[in-house]
């Protein structure tokens, strides 16, 4: 009998430090999290962005983050160099009980597990979706599923609004990224290609080929375009995404300049102010982050709806 009490003692021990565990969806698979993190360290912005908007504040996070909202929510973390030079030395200080990496920072994942737990949160397929998947799973982890949900809600209700702001407006849709003098294009597949769903036709193009036959390398996955691509295209809508304002480069070209240089200022888009230059920094840093995807949400219902 006293042996039988001490084995139901151990087992019921034994379970009680296993209750907590649960398991998550990332991009290398289902992992388990043993316990809610109490110090976490983040090499991604759209996961501090998340972070954020569930008031769930990193305990480490790479300098001079942009947006700025996301650098004040996490203005007491340590910081550990940029995500192109990260000081593990400096993470392993912090004694994080689990560090996040996703898309640009994904490949730090072998050093960063070395020092904790590490999870890659990279996102796939249609990125409007994925961010909101990706902050259900920050709320799982985090004990903030219901703060996840509230928040899902309201991105589902601003996004039935745009969309009934849109009506009877769509059309034809460029989605440009200006780079101090270059151009090129968020296509159907790109970051920005959920904008399709609000009813638009999104204008692409055939990925470009370098001379070994590889599709071309373009910035952060976009085509290049020039301004006879612009001309062709003929589109109802125009969106703009200026890279230099996004990483505050001040002595690049100016969207307005290169796109004026290519004749779009005197485009039908143009003309009918149907040319609209989003928030760069939330859609150029802050991929994947739910704060940044309603901001972006908010100024294209604004323009629908003038």
């Amino acid at each position: 009998m006293r042996l039988t009490a001490l084995f139901l003692g151990i087992f019921s021990a034994f379970t009680l430090l296993n209750a907590s565990a649960f398991e998550i969806q990332t991009k290398k698979g289902a992992v388990e999290i043993k316990e809610t993190p109490k110090k976490v360290a983040v090499l991604d912005v759209g996961v501090l962005d998340n972070l954020a908007a569930l008031e769930v504040e990193a305990a480490a996070t790479p300098d001079k983050l942009r947006p700025d909202f996301v650098a004040d929510a996490h203005k007491n973390a340590k910081t550990f160099g940029s995500m192109r030079e990260v000081d593990f030395a400096k993470i392993a200080n912090v004694e994080p009980d689990l560090i996040i990496v996703a898309t640009k920072s994904a490949k730090n994942f072998d050093e960063a597990a070395k020092i904790a737990q590490t999870i890659d949160l990279s996102m796939d397929g249609d990125s409007f979706t994925a961010t909101l998947n990706r902050l259900a799973t920050l709320g799982k982890i985090f004990g903030k599923e219901e703060k996840a949900a509230e928040i899902t809600s309201r991105i589902n209700k601003l996004f039935a609004e745009t969309k009934t702001a849109a009506e009877g407006k769509t059309g034809k849709a460029l989605i440009i990224l200006a780079n101090d003098g270059k151009l090129s294009l968020f296509g159907k597949e790109s970051r920005l290609g959920w904008i399709e769903k609000l009813g638009f036709e999104l204008i692409d193009k055939e990925a470009e080929k370098q001379a070994d036959g590889k599709p071309a390398r373009n910035h952060g996955g976009t085509k290049s375009i020039d301004a006879e691509f612009i001309k062709n295209a003929d589109a109802d809508w125009i969106f703009v995404v200026d890279r230099a304002k996004a990483i505050d480069q001040k002595d690049a070209e100016k969207a307005e300049e290169t796109l004026s240089k290519a004749g779009t200022l005197d485009s039908k888009a143009a003309k009918n102010n149907r040319l609209i230059y989003l928030s760069p920094a939330e859609i150029y840093i802050d991929f994947g982050g739910i704060i940044a995807l309603e901001r972006t949400l908010n100024e294209l219902k604004q323009a629908f709806s003038k």
